[in-house]
C-alpha cells in the first residue's frame, strides 16, 4: 500500500472520529436549562373536579400564549412576551376557575424552579433549575402538568378542541425556531437518529476503498 493511500486511510479514520465527537457535543447541547421556558400548572388537589379545572386552565393559557408567541425567535423575547401578558393570563385562569363554580385563588409566578428528571417524548430534560411559568391553583397540592413552552412544544403536545394542530407543520415551526436561536444547535432526537446513519455510511465507504484496487485490505493486514 502506498504512503498516499495510507495517508488517506488515516484521514478517513480521523473524519469518522470527528463526526462522532461533533454529533455527541451537538446532541448534548440541544436543550439546556438556559435555552427553554417551561409551563407548569399545579392543581388545587387531586379531586376529580380540581384536576379537570387544571386542564381547562392549561388549555386557556396555551391558547393565549400560542398567539402571543407566534414569530418569537429566542427565549429572551419569549420571556418578555409572557411577562407583558401576565395580567391577562391570571384573569383567564380565574375565569376558568369561576366558570367551574369554584372560588379558590390563582397565582402565577415566573422564575427559575427546580424540576426532576423528565421525559418529553424523545426529549430528556435532566434534573435541575429551569425558567418557567408556574400557575398555582388554590392550595397547589394536586397533581401537576407541564410542557416546554418555548420552543413551542406545548402547541404540538396537546390534542383536543381548539388546540389540535397539524403535527407536521407545528414540528417544522419548532425546528425553525431552534435553528434561528443557534445555527450550531441541532434537535437532540434528530442527532440521535442520524449518528448511526453517519457511522454506517462512513464505515461502508472505508471498507469499499480498502477492498478496491488490488486487495488493499489484504495488503493492510500484511503490514501488521
Amino acid at each position: 500500500m502506498t504512503r498516499q493511500k495510507i495517508g488517506i486511510l488515516l484521514l478517513l479514520c480521523s473524519l469518522l472520529t470527528l463526526v462522532f465527537f461533533c454529533t455527541a457535543v451537538q446532541t448534548k447541547t440541544a436543550y439546556t436549562p438556559d435555552n427553554l421556558i417551561r409551563l407548569h400548572v399545579i392543581a388545587n388537589s387531586d379531586h376529580q373536579q380540581d384536576q379537570a379545572v387544571k386542564y381547562k386552565v392549561r388549555d386557556r393559557i396555551v391558547e393565549i400564549l400560542k398567539e402571543q408567541l407566534t414569530g418569537v425567535q429566542n427565549y429572551q423575547e419569549a420571556r418578555e412576551v409572557i411577562m407583558n401578558n401576565r395580567t391577562q393570563l391570571i384573569a383567564a385562569a380565574q375565569e376558568v376557575v369561576a366558570a367551574a363554580g369554584l372560588t379558590y385563588p390563582v397565582r402565577l409566578e415566573y422564575g427559575r424552579f427546580d424540576f426532576p428528571l423528565r421525559a418529553y417524548g424523545k426529549l430528556i430534560l435532566p434534573q435541575g433549575e429551569y425558567e418557567a411559568v408556574k400557575v398555582v391553583l388554590g392550595n397547589g397540592k394536586g397533581a401537576n402538568w407541564w410542557c416546554v413552552l418555548f420552543p413551542p412544544l406545548c402547541f404540538v403536545d396537546i390534542s383536543g378542541n381548539f388546540l389540535e394542530r397539524e403535527m407536521k407543520n407545528e414540528a417544522n415551526t419548532t425546528m425553525e425556531v431552534m435553528a434561528k436561536q443557534d445555527e450550531n444547535m441541532v434537535i437532540a432526537e434528530i442527532a440521535d437518529e442520524n449518528v448511526e446513519e453517519n457511522r454506517v455510511g462512513l464505515s461502508f465507504k472505508l471498507l469499499e476503498w480498502l477492498n478496491r484496487d488490488h486487495g488493499n485490505l489484504a495488503k493492510l493486514k500484511g503490514l501488521r
